[in-house]
């Protein structure tokens, strides 16, 4: 059986983000941790090069007013899928701008293309932008590192995941 075209895109995600390396011309070598579904780290399990962490969010399926506006063909169901980008650092004195650094690094490597192309084929629709920033323990108010989330948007037969 085929992998859903949901872990499709969430692999080709992790694959892209593994690109941000300094020697692939970014400024930070997140892409070096890539890792799926870390919540949260503690400083100490932290590698210098940082943590990123890829989370994906549970989607919604667009109305059936907003599929008859995108001109759907009936049988197909639009998703709309959050995926949150964690990442976690190491706190000093720098971190601030380490994390608006690290946002950049990850906002570069989405806009390579936000259709996340595997094999010549772009699985998703879109990917927009929705929110960034510090990464806030909510205990300590300490900030931890950054998120940064996007909205993912793809097509899939209806209740069927792999197509």
């Amino acid at each position: 059986m085929a992998d859903s075209k949901r872990q499709r895109i969430v692999d080709a995600i992790k694959t892209r983000m593994a690109t941000i390396l300094i020697a692939n011309g970014y400024a930070t070598n997140l892409g070096q941790n890539v890792r799926e579904w870390e919540s949260w780290i503690q400083q100490e399990d932290i590698p210098v090069a940082g943590v990123l962490s890829v989370c994906d969010m549970p989607s919604t399926a667009a109305a059936p007013e907003q599929q008859r506006s995108e001109r759907v063909i009936t049988g197909v169901t639009i998703w709309m899928m959050p995926v949150q980008f964690r990442v976690f650092l190491l706190r000093n004195a720098s971190t601030h701008a380490n994390i608006r650094t690290a946002i950049k690094d990850i906002n570069r490597a989405i806009r390579q293309d936000r259709r996340w192309t595997v094999s010549g084929i772009g699985l998703a629709a879109a990917t927009r932008p929705q929110r960034e920033g510090p990464l806030i323990d909510e205990d300590t108010f300490e900030v931890a590192g950054a998120v940064v989330e996007v909205e993912v948007k793809f097509l899939t037969k209806e209740f069927d995941s792999e197509e």
